[in-house]
């Protein structure tokens, strides 16, 4: 005989998801992004306002969100152009 069909399996799985459909790991995987971005965001407010910005650095925002600095550099790829010299 052959095996049953994995459709409830597969069709859940972000990959074979139909487009256009979203799975709830990935609505999880958008909220944890989402969290994540607010985060630093709030850090980099924190350290700005209490620094200046000629005294804020990335690793003092990174820090205060209780990430590594590579992971500013992750969620917001453009940072690099933003950090000094």
């Amino acid at each position: 005989m052959n095996a049953p069909a994995r459709s409830l399996e597969t069709a859940s799985h972000p990959a074979t998801a139909a487009p256009g459909t979203r799975s709830h790991e990935t609505e999880r995987g958008a909220e944890e992004i989402d969290a994540t971005r607010q985060r630093i965001l709030d850090s980099a407010a924190r350290v700005l306002s209490r620094d200046g910005f000629a005294g804020a650095k990335l690793s003092d925002i990174a820090a205060e969100a209780h990430l590594k600095v590579a992971t500013l550099y992750y969620y917001y790829r453009r940072a690099r152009r933003w950090s000094k010299p």
